[in-house]
């Protein structure tokens, strides 16, 4: 696995930073959100043995990781900046991928859905609650597409609850 090296270089941080502090106002129990589609579980054990097994579980169905944002280093190393007294992570990062399948056939039917691609499961440990690991995505959504659509990015959810599914720390 690497990180990006172009993670500070293209001006991803933004967008990055905005992702994931949307995961934040969820449900604990795993459960998405009605109103906003986002899903986290919580995991006991340590941040790099449940990333170890996110990135088994994708590999295990015959993904490639292609990036791993380290957003929790960026947040720690800017913290200051913004006046931010403490770390809110411990460790914190992004895993991202794609499914070659998945993209063809959200291509095939709307060439609006490769935003879905890539996927983008968060993990992070918080300061204050060592021992509990967070994993969490949002769900694809693009509403108004069809049912073509519709049916694509029912996928897209399924192939991404069966990953996270798939950690057993």
């Amino acid at each position: 696995m690497r990180f990006a090296s172009s993670f500070r270089a293209r001006g991803s941080v933004p967008i990055l930073v905005a992702w994931f502090f949307s995961v934040l106002p969820v449900s604990w129990a795993g459960q998405p959100d009605a109103t906003n589609g986002l899903v986290i579980v919580e995991f006991a054990g340590t941040h790099a043995d449940i990333r170890e097994q996110l990135v088994f579980s994708i590999e295990q169905r015959g993904l490639a990781v292609s990036n791993v944002a380290p957003v929790g280093e960026m947040l720690s190393r800017t913290r200051t900046d913004f006046g931010v007294a403490r770390d809110v992570y411990g460790a914190a990062e992004i895993v991202q991928f794609c499914s070659a399948r998945t993209a063809h056939a959200a291509a095939r039917v709307d060439p609006r859905l490769l935003l879905i691609c890539p996927y983008s499961i968060a993990v992070y440990t918080l300061a204050d609650a060592p021992g509990r690991v967070y994993v969490g995505y949002r769900q694809p959504a693009l509403p108004g597409l069809g049912a073509s659509a519709d049916a694509v990015l029912i996928q897209a959810r399924t192939l991404l609850e069966e990953i996270v599914g798939g950690i057993s720390p």
